[in-house]
């Protein structure tokens, strides 16, 4: 099954804002309307250390269907923000389409 996500450019950078749909994205990796974060990166996981819990993330950048770090197994930058939604429920909207679409075909050949 392919996952769908956000166009971005080479730099894993949205290429149109996923809040606002801003399309001057060209300066920074903010979105200069609603301040969105428009690079999809590895966020990292909480790690329990000595000096309390710290977020530990390797930054790589990911593709724009990425939900997770390909490295880490970390989340993404674009899920923790909202911006994808999680894979099962993904997985499972297709699979409800795909029976959708079956019982028409069926319905149709009646």
């Amino acid at each position: 099954m392919f996952y769908p996500g956000i166009e971005v450019d080479e730099n894993s950078k949205a290429l149109s804002c996923p809040v606002c749909s801003n399309v001057e994205t060209l300066h920074g990796d903010y979105c200069n309307q609603c301040g969105a974060f428009l690079v999809n990166v590895c966020a990292g996981k909480v790690v329990d250390t000595d000096f309390g819990d710290q977020i530990i993330s390797c930054r790589i950048s990911l593709p724009g269907n990425s939900r997770h770090c390909h490295k880490c197994g970390a989340e993404s930058s674009f899920l923790q923000n909202g911006f994808l939604k999680k894979w099962h429920k993904v997985k499972k909207e297709h699979q409800e389409q795909e029976r959708i679409e079956a019982e028409y075909e069926i319905a149709i050949r009646k």
